[in-house]
């Protein structure tokens, strides 16, 4: 190797003094050598040094406004094409929120519309059974079991009365009332003992009859004819 070789592969920084290779300065074509002065660690540091205080920081905004004046539209463009998938993944976690939502105020309108045909049905059972209820049969068949239950209470003997006494009971009367006389619809007519149970009379055909209801009310347990107040003789 030569002495010029030796020269032209090593360089003195002219900040730390110090010979080093030529591939340790950065390039430079304003100079003569073709290369910075200082090493590439000098200038690295001398810039920094230069960027910390207010002159440096000042002029490195300025450098940056006018960087992006002359490339606006280029950074636009590649900040859009950054932001791209990341727009695309917010919109679609949007659409699926508000599938999601709607497919939440679908149900809640499917609950609602099940709890009002569920309501519905309830009040059409409930009217069924009180439309059950108020049947002719129906209320006889509870003034049967209320009497029985008088009867139980009182432990009346008896062997009950049967499921068509009513009625047969009721045209035997010819739709009359045992005590006052007065025509009563059947569904009116409410089952009295003669002899009441608390008096120890039975719970059976023979100490039953039809009464209306002011006459079963006034006679209570007494033995006397509510209507005229005659002793009852069966």
């Amino acid at each position: 190797m030569t002495q010029s070789d030796s020269s032209d592969s090593t360089a003195r920084c002219s900040r730390c003094r110090q010979a080093k290779s030529v591939a340790e300065f950065y390039p430079d074509k304003t100079k003569a050598s073709g290369r910075t002065s200082d090493c590439r660690r000098c200038h690295i540091a001398a810039r920094k040094a230069r960027r910390a205080t207010a002159t440096g920081k000042l002029a490195r905004a300025s450098e940056n406004v006018r960087y992006y004046e002359r490339n606006r539209e280029t950074i636009l463009a590649k900040q859009a094409e950054r932001r791209a998938p990341a727009k695309l993944a917010v919109q679609k976690r949007r659409e699926k929120r508000a599938a999601e939502r709607e497919a939440e105020r679908e149900r809640r309108r499917e609950q609602r519309e099940h709890r009002r045909e569920l309501a519905k049905e309830r009040e059409r059972e409930r009217q069924r059974q009180r439309d059950r209820h108020k049947t002719p049969a129906r209320r006889l068949a509870k003034k049967r079991a209320a009497a029985r239950r008088a009867a139980r209470k009182w432990s009346a003997p008896g062997a009950g009365l049967p499921e068509d006494w009513t009625r047969l009971q009721y045209r035997r009367q010819r739709g009359r009332c045992y005590y006052c006389g007065h025509d009563v619809e059947i569904q009116a007519m409410q089952i009295e003992h003669v002899i009441a149970l608390a008096n120890g009379g039975s719970h059976s055909p023979a100490n039953c009859v039809l009464s209306c209801g002011p006459c079963n009310w006034s006679k209570s347990n007494l033995d006397r004819n509510p209507s005229n107040g005659q002793t009852i003789l069966l």
